[in-house]
């Protein structure tokens, strides 16, 4: 039972910093994603492909993987962005 209680504290806290994460994300790079989702594991930001937001992320050290499906994504610690056409 204690085992619970300090799992869902740590899920809380995580979850509290990753809020903190995407509130600074959202500072970098401005309004242009349009859908962003949290989990206690990533931070996943997706909108419309941008030279901006690439330029930007490649400045911040981002590794860029390119999808089959015609996707860019953008990976760096718990950060993901994914850029559609």
């Amino acid at each position: 039972m204690g085992g619970k209680i300090v799992n869902n504290n740590l899920i809380q806290k995580t979850m509290n910093e990753n809020l903190r994460r995407l509130r600074r994300a959202l500072s970098v790079f401005g309004d242009v994603f349009y859908c962003v989702t949290l989990s206690p594991y990533e931070v996943n930001l997706q909108g419309k492909f941008s030279a901006k937001v690439m330029q930007t992320a490649k400045k911040l050290r981002f590794k860029q993987n390119d999808s089959d499906n015609g996707y860019v994504e953008l990976v760096r610690g718990c950060y993901k962005i994914t850029l559609t056409d």
